[in-house]
């Protein structure tokens, strides 16, 4: 494999598109060769990730960037971890309370990055970037920043919509609050991350109290409870007309 800037030996190319390849390599003048990711920008994206990348701050897994021959380099510690796909998937065995513990962690690490431009997070949160380590209950991202048709604050909110709707799927045993949550999420309704934030503060509680008062019935009883709730949710809503 080659060497980007006399220090990093590429060990892999994870997507090459027109102006635009995401690789990962090595430090080589370093004693553990520590792993990065490269992002490397040419032609329009490398002019507009430059200016993305001159006030980069408050990223603790930023290395650095760097211009190699005709490319723009932007280098971030390599992070490990299952993506979110592969860990809610339809068959995920999660207790209420850790999906509510993951979600928490998702958008407290969002909330983390939430200052950096949304060409930046609105890439992080696409699925192949969020990580999750069951062993150790963390949320991480990999840093794999593609250039997006579009990326602004409505759209970092519907991908966090998009996201979360994977840790609450919709399902028989979903409390109320919990699908409210993720149907507002998914409406549109806010306009900012801060906005979205603040709600998920307020309504987190409610769901864990549904879940806690749920928790508190025998077997029979949290069995009817769930399945006359679910057929509400299925059945009940109105259409446009007023109409069941």
């Amino acid at each position: 494999m080659f060497i980007v800037k006399s220090k990093y030996r590429v060990v892999r190319v994870l997507t090459a598109q027109r102006d635009y390849a995401a690789l990962e390599a090595v430090n080589i003048e370093e004693r553990n060769n520590t792993e990065v990711l490269l992002n490397v920008y040419e032609g329009e994206s490398k002019k507009r990730y430059i200016r993305l990348f001159s006030a980069f701050t408050g990223c603790r897994d930023f290395v650095e960037c760097f211009i190699s021959d005709e490319s723009f380099v932007a280098a971030f510690k390599l992070t490990e971890g299952d993506e979110i796909d592969e860990v809610f998937n339809l068959d995920a065995k999660f207790s209420p309370e850790d999906r509510i513990y993951y979600a928490d962690r998702l958008l407290g690490e969002l909330l983390r990055i939430s200052d950096l431009p949304y060409d930046i997070s609105c890439s992080v949160m696409l699925s192949e970037n969020i990580l999750f380590d069951l062993g150790s209950r963390d949320v991480r991202f990999r840093w794999r920043i593609e250039p997006l048709p579009e990326a602004n604050e409505r759209e970092l909110n519907c991908l966090v919509g998009d996201q979360l709707d994977k840790i609450f799927p919709r399902r028989v045993c979903s409390a109320d609050s919990e699908r409210r949550f993720i149907d507002t999420l998914k409406s549109g309704k806010f306009t900012s991350f801060s906005a979205l934030y603040s709600y998920w503060l307020e309504e987190k509680t409610r769901i864990e109290d549904e879940y806690r008062m749920i928790g508190q019935k025998n077997a029979i009883a949290k069995y009817i409870y769930y399945f006359w709730h679910y057929l509400k949710r299925r059945f009940g809503k109105k259409t446009p007309n007023g109409h069941n």
